[in-house]
């Protein structure tokens, strides 16, 4: 099985991120986990989760990330960003 889940760029949802991989981890998944964010529009953000994320897979290649452009729809509802990604 393969986990796939969104998040945006924010410091709180990176945490939790890596805290699925360890859960995941010690559940003994032997899945991949890919953490799909959206709205990091800045390259220095992406380079940190990018660097975050290889430390913390070790070379296994069963954590990976992907980068969506914003999705978030235009009105006050700020978690829309979530299932365009």
């Amino acid at each position: 099985v393969h986990i796939v889940f969104s998040t945006d760029c924010s410091g709180y949802q990176h945490w939790q991120s890596v805290a699925l991989w360890y859960a995941a981890q010690s559940a003994g998944h032997p899945g991949a986990v890919t953490r799909v964010v959206s709205g990091c529009s800045k390259e220095d953000d992406r380079r940190w989760i990018i660097d975050e994320w290889s430390k913390i897979d070790g070379g296994t290649n069963q954590f990976r990330v992907h980068f969506t452009p914003d999705m978030q729809l235009q009105g006050s509802y700020k978690y829309s960003n979530k299932p365009g990604g």
